[in-house]
């Protein structure tokens, strides 16, 4: 299935029993769970656009938060613009430069947050207004 591996799977459908089952059977290191589809997304960019704060929270020591999709979306990305507050500021707080933090087409987290509506997530890139650049195109 192109890439889409059952740690993919039990991401997207947020099944953490399944998720730990898949752990302890298989031993997951590093590279198996930043394995990519043929979108290039991770079993984390699933978990985290699915907003399964739980099974997030049981691959995030084997996963990268960097690893961008086809279309330059992280893990960070997808909680972002799905509403998952929590998950967004999980992740948020693992990198060190929030603000920069952008998607393959240049847009920041707070071009993202200011689209959706997310405007709790702009409290978590509090210096963002003053260093994007970046202006949300009106509707």
């Amino acid at each position: 299935m192109d890439g889409f591996t059952p740690f993919h799977l039990v991401s997207e459908v947020g099944n953490l029993k399944i998720m730990k089952l898949l752990l302890s059977s298989h031993q997951a290191s590093q590279t198996s769970l930043d394995l990519r589809d043929k979108f290039d997304r991770t079993p984390l960019f699933y978990a985290a656009a699915r907003g399964s704060a739980d099974v997030v929270e049981v691959i995030l020591p084997h996963s990268s938060i960097h690893l961008k999709d086809r279309y330059g979306a992280t893990p960070i990305f997808a909680a972002d613009i799905n509403g998952h507050e929590e998950i967004f500021k999980q992740l948020v707080s693992l990198i060190k430069r929030q603000v920069d933090f952008e998607d393959g087409l240049d847009r920041t987290l707070l071009w993202w947050a200011a689209g959706t509506g997310q405007t709790t997530n702009e409290r978590s890139c509090p210096s963002a207004h003053s260093e994007t650049g970046h202006s949300r195109p009106e509707n």
